[in-house]
């Protein structure tokens, strides 16, 4: 068995994987010093695995604290997967390659494994990044634009008397406090940005485009948009059992 790990800024996604495919699964979020006790009440009923495979976008830090555990806890090796020129079918555009995120690398691998075509995958994090991906698994390129919190932030550290919270979710079309109107008002305006990219990225590509769509922001921004997509959550997860299990 094998524990994938994908690593957030703020929190971590896992599952248990076996021959490739995703059994176990869950998720818990995490501060400084505290990754610890968190993780062991998250993996506490799981079996002893055989390696624990991550990406990790939370810095060094973070990449201590897990390994600290795993060493602990199981006394398994930890592969941290780069950022590779290709992989499992996919080749990086990127001139340097390891400048792309390990995060959207591992996504576009398990895009382009589950779409029989071309594929835009649109990962709704702190930040959020759209990447084509061609039916031949070329990477045609991406973008990277602030996401709804960072939008929001900008707007509180900028604006004398406004302030958020970390979990602010806005209601209805218009705000009645001025918390609401910032987070809708980023919350639509995220989603617009993504109709146009997406819409542009399908014409430009020459072939029909399958939108995929991920990340913890996905699930509220879902309502707002115009654009045809699949919702995946686990997607990166999807990408870290593909490179598991052929190699990396």
């Amino acid at each position: 068995m094998k524990l994938l790990l994908d690593v957030g800024n703020t929190a971590v996604k896992w599952a248990t994987a076996e021959s490739g495919s995703l059994t176990a699964r869950g998720a818990f979020g995490y501060r400084d010093g505290e990754f610890g006790r968190l993780a062991n009440q998250a993996w506490s009923g799981i079996e002893t695995p055989a390696v624990v495979v991550a990406v990790n976008v939370a810095g060094e830090g973070v990449a201590a604290s897990i390994a600290d555990y795993v060493s602990e806890a199981w006394q398994c090796p930890v592969e941290l997967i780069k950022t590779a020129r290709s992989a499992c079918g996919v080749t990086n555009a990127y001139r340097a390659p390891g400048d792309l995120g390990a995060d959207r690398w591992v996504a576009m691998i398990a895009a382009h494994h589950r779409v029989d075509g071309a594929v835009c995958i649109v990962d709704c994090g702190t930040a959020i990044t759209i990447d084509l991906v061609a039916a031949s698994g070329e990477h045609r390129g991406g973008l990277i634009l602030p996401g709804v919190r960072l939008l929001g932030e900008t707007l509180a550290v900028n604006t004398a008397g406004i302030r958020l919270q970390d979990d602010t979710t806005a209601t209805g079309l218009l705000g009645r406090t001025t918390r609401d109107g910032v987070t809708g008002g980023a919350q639509y305006l995220v989603a617009a940005a993504i109709d146009r990219i997406a819409a542009d990225v399908v014409e430009d590509a020459g072939e029909p485009v399958t939108v995929i769509i991920t990340g913890g922001d996905a699930e509220r921004l879902l309502p707002l948009l115009a654009t045809p997509v699949q919702h995946e959550p686990r997607l990166v997860l999807q990408g870290l059992a593909i490179l598991s299990d052929k190699g990396n």
